[in-house]
């Protein structure tokens, strides 16, 4: 049985629904980024805990450098020493090693190692911190889609377990924006309370 709950706030739909273990899928659209990912973790064992974060126009829209030039400038710019993030790439984020985003046509993607981050608190607040600028640069860009889903995906052994999908339409107020970080922020934390030790 699925349970959910929603939120809704001027036009801000946060959902968030966990699987029956008897429903989970397998991960192939994310089987990709978590290799990429684990390229760069330096690890080469898919059976670890990774929460992986999707950024989507809702249209479907190329979200490459080309299409989408001033959000990946901006991001670029906000990931500096650590990047920069070049098109259709990756790259290590943060002075903690848990952390990649990957630039894909389909969106940018955040896939979090939950095994290899200590300090939890400052890390979620960078990811969260990743996803605002994300989203803040997507305002600004008027080539980009402005209807937007964030997608929360929970892998272990490559299967999804967890999924939280917020959407929202840019511009969005102070409080739809604290809403949006409060959510990630509550989902981070109970991801790392429940991951398995690596």
């Amino acid at each position: 049985m699925d349970t959910s709950r929603r939120l809704m706030c001027d036009g801000v739909v946060v959902l968030s629904k966990t699987m029956d273990k008897d429903r989970r899928v397998t991960m192939y659209p994310f089987a990709t980024s978590i290799e990429r990912a684990e390229q760069l973790f330096g690890l080469q064992d898919p059976n670890r805990d990774y929460l992986i974060i999707k950024i989507s126009p809702a249209s479907r829209s190329c979200c490459c450098f080309h299409c989408w030039p001033t959000v990946w400038q901006d991001v670029n710019a906000f990931l500096s020493p650590y990047g920069p993030i070049e098109d259709e790439g990756d790259a290590l984020v943060g002075d903690e090693p848990g952390l990649v985003l990957e630039c894909h046509e389909s969106g940018p993607e955040i896939i979090v190692f939950l095994g290899m981050v200590t300090a939890y608190l400052a890390f979620a607040t960078a990811v969260v911190g990743l996803v605002d600028r994300i989203l803040a640069s997507m305002e600004k860009d008027n080539r980009a889609d402005h209807h937007v889903i964030i997608r929360l995906n929970r892998s272990t052994a490559g299967e999804v377990k967890e999924e939280r999908s917020i959407e929202l339409r840019l511009p969005v107020s102070d409080l739809e924006r604290q809403q949006i970080k409060d959510a990630l922020l509550t989902d981070i934390r109970s991801a790392e309370r429940t991951s398995p030790p690596s």
